[in-house]
């Protein structure tokens, strides 16, 4: 129990009388530490261990190698240092006149980049840099360069890690909100728009970047939070379009490189596409066209999975439907004989359509449950998740064929109940009167329900027909 003293008392710590260190409360409720002669901050509890003055002793090789390097750290200029397990400390500094990160000796790292390909201007590494400014997640999480190494950067966000004791600029709300009402309006006005929100979110950060105005040239954190994070996904998307550069993307679709977009179609899923009835290579180009350079536009993405859920949700419908059909089929007296040890054809392909149905419920309710998994909830994750399936001998095809399946299962179901049907009619009918009508009745359904396939496929009965009729007219030209 811990006892709580009656009246009013001062309830700061016995431990802060340092006063070269503020403790501050990011609004997430992470407590962080702040030295203002040093301009200096650190996540580690420099009340305990003696660690302040490591910390310090820190600082100070750091600014002599800035020195050193002839870098001039101005007023603007802060340093955020940590400890790491090792016993190492990592450290950056921040130039919040120019909005980036900096270090005083040349640094390389994959991470800072984001894993983005052909990055070699340095107008285009400035938006990494400016991204990895505005926002943060938790310190522990990156890799900091250490005093003794230059082999790596650190993948940092500076101002929504530590938001405190900043004011807000008027000419970064105005960006901002110039950079939400652009989005908008591509979104309205373009089907492969860039934005990283779509127009309801937009709307709201909108509004919420009004709300925000009114802490404008004013110290507080809350608001400092909000617009870095705002700024650093709006940051970050210039630099993965290589905003600014040669041959930037202006499309969601657009390919910059050699990727798998302008891949043909192996054969065997060319050979797979005609048996899953031209399912995977529709399924495959709609994956292209939101999966591009290894990245993901989170709105279309969304759209995208959405389309998907729709179908997949209609599939469990139709299969149930499917399955209610075979099983009152096989139920009709006479054709499922437990008593015969040799089943009919009829009975065979009917078997074949229920497990086609079957397997189509059970892939379409898997795969709509995926919808909600994890690894696609995010645009990290949903790339982290395409990756892993392009390292697969059938790469992103592999993705496509999965789509594909409950509807290519549940037309293959149909076409089994038919054939089982057709065989019933055609092969146990007695009656020639019956069989003279169904047959002409039988062929216009066929070809009724064969003539969607062929008019997808560019094949018309029209265009043969005009094809033959140029034949004949030069058979006979020759013949004269």
């Amino acid at each position: 129990m811990v006892p709580v003293d009656p009246g009013l008392h001062d309830f700061t710590d016995p431990s802060s009388h340092d006063n070269n260190w503020l403790r501050l409360t990011h609004p997430e409720g992470a407590r962080y530490f702040f030295n203002p002669l040093e301009r200096l901050f650190t996540e580690e509890n420099v009340w305990e261990n003696d660690i302040a003055s490591e910390i310090l002793n820190v600082a100070v090789e750091a600014k002599q190698l800035a020195a050193v390097n002839g870098i001039a750290l101005t007023e603007t200029v802060e340093l955020a240092i940590e400890k790491f397990e090792d016993g190492k400390f990592g450290y950056y500094f921040v130039d919040h006149d120019a909005q980036i990160l900096l270090w005083p000796e040349s640094v390389t790292s994959w991470a800072l980049m984001g894993g983005v390909r052909g990055v070699t201007e340095k107008g285009h590494i400035r938006y990494a840099l400016e991204a990895q400014y505005w926002c943060v997640h938790q310190l522990s999480s990156f890799e900091l360069m250490t005093l003794d190494s230059s082999a790596s950067a650190p993948s940092r966000k500076h101002c929504t890690l530590f938001p405190n004791m900043r004011v807000l600029p008027r000419p970064i709300v105005e960006r901002l909100r110039d950079m939400i009402a652009y989005a908008h309006a591509e979104s309205i006005t373009s089907e492969t728009s860039l934005s990283p929100f779509d127009l309801g979110e937009l709307s709201n950060i909108l509004s919420l970047v009004d709300q925000v105005k009114e802490s404008i040239d004013k110290e507080n954190e809350h608001s400092v939070c909000i617009v870095a994070r705002f700024m650093n996904i709006f940051v970050q998307a210039q630099f993965v379009n290589f905003c600014g550069q040669r041959g930037a993307r202006l499309d969601a679709d657009q390919s910059l490189y050699n990727s798998d977009n302008e891949k043909d179609i192996s054969i065997l899923l060319r050979i797979l596409n005609v048996v899953l009835f031209n399912s995977p290579k529709l399924h495959l180009e709609s994956l292209r066209k939101v999966w591009v350079d290894e990245t993901v536009v989170k709105p279309r993405w969304n759209k995208f999975m959405d389309q998907l859920n729709s179908e997949w949700n209609s599939f469990t419908v139709f299969s149930t439907v499917m399955l209610a059909a075979d099983v009152s089929f096989l139920a009709v007296p006479g054709i499922d004989d437990a008593t015969t040890p040799v089943k009919s054809a009829t009975t065979i392909v009917i078997y074949m359509s229920t497990l086609c149905a079957l397997g189509s419920l059970v892939i379409s309710l898997i795969l709509a449950g995926q919808v909600n998994n994890n690894r696609r909830s995010s645009p990290g994750k949903v790339a982290k998740f395409m990756t892993v399936m392009s390292q697969s001998m059938l790469g992103t095809e592999s993705v496509a064929l999965m789509h594909s399946l409950p509807f290519a299962l549940l037309i293959w179901g149909m076409i089994f109940f038919a054939i089982g049907l057709s065989i019933l009619i055609f092969s146990d009918t007695a009656d020639i009167a019956a069989l003279i009508g169904l047959a002409p009745i039988w062929t216009i359904v066929v070809l009724l329900t064969t003539w969607p396939i062929l008019a997808a496929n560019n094949l018309h009965i029209s265009a043969g027909a005009k094809s033959w009729k140029e034949t004949m007219k030069r058979i006979v030209i020759i013949r004269r």
